[in-house]
């Protein structure tokens, strides 16, 4: 029996495990409104509604382009990149990112964020830049905090503030976690960010 219960508590633990990063939704309107999710170890969860868009970029020179889904390219003069920072030359003026994650001080892969102000709050843009080519901005609007559970048999409770519960079971599709919606009507598929 001690074998058994050893198990489940495996299978539970890697379960979790292979949850923990930040999640970012493959369905948003079409002003690019979805969802981040982070889970964290011990259970720990945070969500907010954000702003997301995949991006193409490259580097020519100090030139850096972004292509957007839709929309016109918009090129960026690199002034700064080191393995704490990132300067870049905008239309609408010069924008300081710092280095959150990434091993190469002289790439722009990685993570780089940069916080304003906007109505007197302030407004966190991260760029997830890939190796691939793909970059993802993110803005978070509010992050909610509470947690979740995994069960062995691929069920999951997510507990974010006053709200009910989100629960159902959670499926992957290949490298895509597929989520119970809040209104246990359906699913919500999600990308690893980080």
């Amino acid at each position: 029996m001690r074998f058994v219960t050893t198990l489940l508590i495996t299978a539970t633990t890697l379960a979790a495990q292979s949850l923990t990063g930040t999640w970012y939704s493959e369905e948003r309107s079409k002003g690019g409104i979805g969802a981040l999710y982070k889970f964290q170890p011990q259970g720990k969860a945070h969500f907010s509604p954000s702003a997301i868009v995949e991006y193409t970029y490259r580097i020519e020179g100090t030139q850096l382009t972004l292509t957007p889904p839709t929309g016109p390219e918009e090129t960026l003069q690199i002034t700064t990149i080191n393995a704490q920072t990132l300067k870049l030359k905008a239309p609408q003026g010069d924008l300081t990112y710092r280095r959150v994650s990434g091993k190469d001080p002289n790439s722009i892969t990685g993570k780089w964020t940069f916080t304003t102000q906007m109505e007197g709050r302030p407004i966190t843009n991260n760029w997830n830049f890939r190796p691939d080519g793909t970059a993802i901005l993110t803005v978070p609007f509010t992050w909610q905090a509470g947690t979740y559970a995994v069960t062995s048999d691929k069920n999951i409770r997510i507990a974010l503030g006053s709200r009910p519960p989100i629960r159902g079971s959670f499926t992957w599709d290949g490298e895509v976690l597929v989520l119970p919606n809040a209104k246990g009507t359906g699913h919500h598929r999600y990308r690893r960010l980080e």
